[in-house]
């Protein structure tokens, strides 16, 4: 399972397209539903890997459960302080 948490960009059909190459589910985690739902989505859908807009990752860094996430992916550069957080 690959999660996706970011608005729509180009990025989402690029991501789509190399889950049906490798044969993986992709799931979307919308930022309208809240923080509070991420833990949720990440404990049912078993998601290791995500990629994210820069925005969407302290959002994310902020949740306290986050299941079995490994990797994390930003589309964007990120600052030195989040990325600080991620490592």
């Amino acid at each position: 399972m690959v999660g996706v948490f970011a608005k729509n960009r180009e990025e989402w059909m690029l991501l789509e397209y190399a889950n049906f190459l490798y044969n993986n589910t992709m799931i979307p985690l919308y930022d309208t539903l809240g923080p509070e739902t991420i833990p949720y989505v990440l404990n049912q859908s078993q998601i290791e890997t995500i990629f994210c807009s820069s925005l969407s990752v302290p959002t994310l860094l902020s949740v306290a459960d986050l299941g079995n996430l490994k990797n994390v992916v930003s589309f964007d550069p990120l600052t030195e302080e989040v990325a600080n957080k991620l490592q």
